[in-house]
């Protein structure tokens, strides 16, 4: 369970919205709607997050994602590097130019999602749902599975 709850998060991001929450368990954790653009989630456990319609940002490099649920978040831009995935919810979320290189997203649900410019490089998307999802301008190459 979350060692922060998520009223202590929002007093944290008032006074410091480049807040680092690197390494912090905050599995299962309720964000969504929040502003996260400058929050550094590297190595944090986030899984089954609710990050739904959340503006994500920072740096995210090795986080656990398994489960969460981001439909409809932005994610433009960002650096997923490595983040793990697997089994979670990503249904219209907007997603351009944001790089998910050996990210782990077996089993996502990308339906309608925007990946426009994203980069897919050494990633796995075995049972992925890409239905609807717009894949312009995208950057794959080297997938370990599809």
């Amino acid at each position: 369970m979350a060692r922060f709850t998520r009223d202590q998060i929002r007093e944290a991001l008032k006074n410091n919205p480049e807040l680092d929450l690197s390494r912090e368990d905050l599995s299962g954790i309720n964000l969504e709607g929040f502003a996260l653009q400058k929050v550094t989630f590297r190595n944090a456990n986030l899984t089954g997050a609710k990050l739904s319609g959340a503006e994500l940002g920072g740096f995210w490099r090795n986080a656990d994602l398994r489960g969460a649920n981001l439909s409809g978040a932005e994610v433009v831009g960002t650096n997923l590097y490595h983040v793990d995935l697997r089994g979670a919810i990503l249904r219209g979320a907007n997603l351009s130019q944001a790089d998910l290189t050996g990210a782990d997203l077996r089993q996502v649900d990308l339906a309608g999602a925007d990946l426009s410019s994203v980069i897919l490089k050494g990633g796995d998307l075995s049972g992925a749902n890409l239905q609807n999802a717009v894949l312009r301008n995208a950057q794959i190459g080297a997938l370990t599975t599809v």
